[in-house]
C-alpha cells in the first residue's frame, strides 16, 4: 500500500508492517524471487528486499513502463530500448528503432502470456517474451490509441483489439490485430461528435476467440464474436416458417 507520505508493506494476516517510512515511493510489483519493485520520484523504478532494504536502483527517469505478470517483471523503456527487469535480470528484448517507432511518444501494455505492446502516435507493435515481433499496424492519419492500457486481448491470445480515435473527423473504430499482422483489420466504425469522448471507446468485451472474430457489419458491437445470422427477405426476426 501507498500514500503520499509512505509505503507500508505487511504480511498477511500481520498488523506489522514490515516496510515503513519510504517517502514518495508506491509498489509496482513483487519479483519472483520475492523482492519488490517501487516507483518513486523522478521516475525512479527501485528494488527493495522484502525489509525494505534497498538493492538497487533499476532505472531513472522512466517514461513508460509497466508490469509484466507473466515474467514477474518490470519492463520500461529507456534508452531506446525495451528492457525487462526484476531480481535478477536486466534484458534488452528489442529497440525501439527496430519496430520504426519513437521513444519521445510512447506506452507500454503487458499482457498474461508475456506478449508486451508499445504504442505510439502513429503505430502499435506487440512483441513477444523474446522480443520478437508478433504483429505490428500503422493508424489512419490523426488517429490514436484511446485511452492507456486500452489494449485487450483475445481468450486464446491470437489476436488484440483497441479502439481507434480519430477526434477531428468524430470517427471511432474497433481494430483487430492479429498474429503476424502487418494492418489491423476494422471491425466496426461508429460517429461521434468532434473532439468529445465517446463512452464507447471506454472498454472492450470479447466474446468467443480470435478465430471467430471477422470483418463484420456494425452488428457485432465493440467485441468480437461469429457473424449473425441475416433474417432472410420477407420474414420478420423472430416469425415461424
Amino acid at each position: 500500500a501507498g500514500d503520499r507520505a509512505r509505503l507500508y508493506v505487511a504480511r498477511l494476516g500481520e498488523g506489522e508492517p514490515e516496510i515503513a517510512g519510504l517517502a514518495g515511493e508506491h509498489p509496482v510489483g513483487w519479483t519472483a524471487a520475492g523482492d519488490l519493485v517501487t516507483r518513486g520520484g523522478t521516475a525512479t523504478l527501485r528494488l527493495r528486499a522484502p525489509d525494505g532494504r534497498l538493492r538497487r536502483v533499476l532505472a531513472r527517469g522512466v517514461r513508460a513502463f509497466d508490469w509484466d505478470p507473466a515474467s514477474r517483471a518490470v519492463v520500461v523503456v529507456e534508452r531506446g530500448a525495451l528492457r525487462r527487469l526484476n531480481s535478477s535480470q536486466d534484458a534488452v528484448l528489442t529497440r525501439v528503432r527496430a519496430l520504426r517507432m519513437r521513444e519521445t511518444w510512447l506506452w507500454v501494455q503487458a499482457f498474461e502470456r508475456g506478449r508486451i505492446a508499445l504504442v505510439g502516435r502513429r503505430a502499435i507493435a506487440v512483441v513477444r517474451p523474446d522480443g520478437r515481433l508478433w504483429g505490428r499496424s500503422e493508424f489512419p492519419r490523426g488517429g490514436e490509441i484511446a485511452g492507456h492500457g486500452a489494449l485487450t486481448t483475445s481468450p486464446d491470445g491470437g489476436a488484440i483489439a483497441f479502439v481507434n480515435l480519430h477526434h477531428r473527423a468524430g470517427i471511432a473504430t474497433v481494430q483487430l490485430l492479429r498474429e503476424g499482422g502487418r494492418r489491423a483489420d476494422r471491425l466496426l466504425m461508429r460517429r461521434f461528435l468532434p473532439m468529445a469522448n465517446p463512452t464507447f471507446s471506454a472498454g472492450l468485451a470479447w466474446r468467443g476467440d480470435s478465430r471467430e472474430c471477422r470483418r463484420g457489419p456494425p452488428s457485432l458491437g465493440p467485441g468480437c464474436g461469429p457473424r449473425r445470422r441475416r433474417t432472410p427477405p420477407g420474414r420478420r426476426a423472430g416469425a415461424s416458417a
